[in-house]
């Protein structure tokens, strides 16, 4: 059995090491992973709108004006006006009877 340990390679040798001290290497990956991940922790993501544009430039420009001209709530509410169901008239029929 041991001669066959030696031919197996590095692999073999390795896959040995973690079945012996799987804990040791559990802790390895973990520190590597928490070092790789590291710089990720600060991260912000967020959406690209007309507010990175320089406020010199002719978009930005038009799109603060919009803004101040034409005020929204921006709750996506839409409003709808309909007259009162009393002065319209009833549906007729389509089809013939």
């Amino acid at each position: 059995m041991a001669g066959a340990t030696e031919q197996a390679g590095w692999w073999s040798r390795l896959a040995h090491s973690v079945i012996r001290r799987p804990w040791l290497y559990l802790l390895g990956v973990l520190l590597i992973l928490a070092v790789l991940a590291a710089p990720v922790t600060r991260i912000q993501f967020g959406g690209a709108d007309i507010r990175i544009m320089p406020a010199s430039s002719e978009s930005r420009i038009v799109a603060d004006r919009i803004a101040a001209d034409f005020p929204s709530d921006d709750n996506g509410r839409i409003d709808v006006y309909a007259p009162p169901a009393s002065t319209r008239p009833a549906p007729r029929r389509c089809s013939p009877e």
